[in-house]
């Protein structure tokens, strides 16, 4: 079952509890501040918030199917309550103020992940991440890619239109196959010779003219 739950009125989900068939809910513009009343939820794989203050996330701590979080256009949010997430799979965060990844550190199930608006400078906590593969981040506020070159199964990477002038942090990402580093300062690619995988890479807007390093198909996005 899907549910949508709309409006500033709306701030306990203590009913939900015996709803037992759930398995997507919405929560717009509410005043909830908790997921009280998810706990254990058995069929609950997906919670879209919009509009509103991230709620505390920790009752999801025992939703043992519980896979997706999408955020868009929240007016706070403390990622740390992201710690209380251990399933989680997919994240997808639109116009979130989140300043730090602190709250995605050691999510061992995630596996894509997409943060458009965010305001944090460096991607180091992502770096024990076992099962990401896709991860975009076009926040226009990254300047470190530090631990990425070590997610084992990273392949798909958006850096578009930061702030990212070294790419130290990706030496070692041997399977990445797509990478975007369009409207980036970079200027030296080396740091990706000798990446198997890679056989697309987008450096439209950036100082790279040298890709003599680099035994991959460059491409400017259009």
């Amino acid at each position: 079952m899907t549910l949508t739950l709309s409006g500033a009125g709306i701030a306990d989900l203590s009913p939900l509890a015996a709803d037992r068939a759930l398995e997507e809910l919405t929560l717009n513009q509410t005043g909830v501040t908790n997921l009280h009343g998810l706990e254990d939820h058995p069929a609950l794989t997906l919670i879209s918030i919009s509009d509103q203050a991230l709620p505390d996330l920790s009752a999801l701590r025992d939703a043992t199917a519980f896979q997706t979080l999408n955020l868009f256009d929240l007016t706070s949010s403390d990622m740390g309550s992201l710690a209380h997430v251990p399933a989680l799979q997919d994240f997808w965060a639109d116009t979130v103020p989140i300043n730090s990844l602190d709250g995605l550190a050691g999510h061992a199930e995630l596996r894509s992940l997409g943060i458009i608006g965010g305001k944090f400078t460096t991607t180091a906590p992502l770096h024990d991440l076992p099962k990401l593969r896709s991860m975009r981040l076009p926040t226009g506020s990254l300047q470190n890619v530090a631990g990425l070159g070590t997610l084992p199964a990273l392949k798909e990477l958006d850096l578009g239109g930061n702030q990212i002038g070294n790419l130290e942090g990706l030496r070692g990402a041997a399977q990445l196959r797509e990478l975007n580093l369009s409207g980036n300062p970079v200027t030296d690619v080396s740091p990706l010779q000798g990446l198997p995988h890679l056989p697309t890479l987008w450096i439209a807007g950036t100082g790279a003219r040298d890709l003599s390093a680099l035994g991959v198909d460059a491409e400017g996005c259009p």
